[in-house]
């Protein structure tokens, strides 16, 4: 079974980057229309998603945790067509709290005279999956296209792990990264902190912990379609479903991996949408997907930070999915998205 899978979705994946433009033309006569916002869904995309849906591959709410975790690594790799070289890789651990060691993994740009800024990287994969593998491709382009070094932490994982194993991870890597910036040819001024999905959730529940305890705060929050609301209140949750994998029933697997049992979603720490004020957090880029079930969770933290005065620049790629960031390697438009948040990290450290 796990080998079948494995194999079905690399074919899938291998056959996408050849078939996906000539599927078009069927596609588009039958545009995918976002019902709120009236955008029409990337065709490269629906063509994609029509040829996972024609794979077989059962979904992410249904598929076995280690075939799960697979195939998310590997679809990681087989979407970077175009590997980024780098001055220098490295994989490294730090400490993390009770005495575990967090893996991650150093990407430093060419190099340079004076001191580089850094993002400490979260990834995405619902808390339940994802590694320094499954966004290899995205660091390196982070860090060659906007001059920084990019550390990604490989935070623990649920069910094993729930909350809060990944936030402390997370605070616990960002504030060793800090208090260390120079052994990494940064400033402990210049630390920012991102992530996606998942990985957004953890960056922004980073920031405010610091936050709330008067620690130094990142210099920069990079938010690309965080999920930020654990208790699904928000509208976009209810948009008839447009994607093969993040389904409502994908999205609950997620949140009840993590969750305990009886914990309170609405917790800030998990739920970060729910935080009393976002008042003091640093400057703040967050790029949203239109079609995406986490997109108004996103809009509604932006729009609070902007009433609780948090210098926030929003923007949204339309047409896009949520996932788009790992999806270059098949996806034009998703390569030409990801090329945009680099320039809006680019843009974000420069302040």
């Amino acid at each position: 079974m796990h080998g079948s899978i494995l194999a079905r979705l690399s074919t899938t994946l291998i056959r996408g980057s050849l078939v996906v433009p000539r599927v078009l033309a069927r596609t588009t006569r039958g545009q995918t229309r976002h019902p709120h916002t009236g955008a029409v869904l990337d065709a490269h995309t629906a063509a994609y998603f029509a040829l996972l849906r024609a794979s077989g591959l059962p979904g992410l709410d249904r598929m076995p945790l280690v075939q799960l975790r697979d195939s998310y690594r590997i679809s990681g790799a087989v979407m970077d067509v175009l590997p980024v070289r780098l001055a220098a890789v490295e994989d490294r651990e730090l400490p993390g709290p009770h005495g575990y060691r967090v893996p991650v993994r150093v990407y430093t740009p060419e190099f340079t005279d004076d001191a580089l800024p850094i993002l400490v990287y979260m990834h995405g994969g619902g808390f339940i999956m994802g590694d320094l593998d499954s966004h290899d491709a995205v660091c390196r382009r982070m860090a060659k296209g906007a001059r920084c070094v990019v550390i990604a932490v490989d935070y623990r994982l649920a069910p094993e792990h729930p909350f809060p194993a990944a936030p402390l991870d997370a605070y616990a890597a960002f504030q060793w990264i800090r208090a260390h910036a120079k052994m990494f040819g940064g400033t402990p001024e210049r630390v920012a902190i991102g992530g996606d999905s998942a990985g957004g959730n953890l960056a922004l529940v980073t920031a405010l912990r610091a936050r709330d305890a008067g620690e130094p705060t990142p210099c920069m929050l990079l938010l690309i379609y965080p999920g930020t609301d654990m208790t699904g209140s928000c509208p976009s949750r209810a948009v008839p479903e447009v994607e093969f994998y993040l389904t409502p029933q994908a999205i609950e697997r997620f949140m009840t991996s993590y969750v305990p049992r009886g914990h309170d979603r609405r917790d800030s720490r998990m739920s970060p949408m729910f935080t009393e004020t976002m008042r003091g957090l640093p400057h703040t880029r967050m790029i949203l997907a239109g079609f995406d079930p986490l997109r108004d969770e996103g809009l509604r933290v932006a729009e609070r930070m902007r009433e609780d005065r948090v210098d926030v620049v929003l923007s949204e790629e339309g047409a896009l999915a949520h996932g788009f960031l790992t999806m270059g390697g098949i996806l034009p438009n998703a390569a030409q998205a990801l090329d945009r948040v680099v320039v809006e990290l680019q843009r974000g450290l420069a302040r």
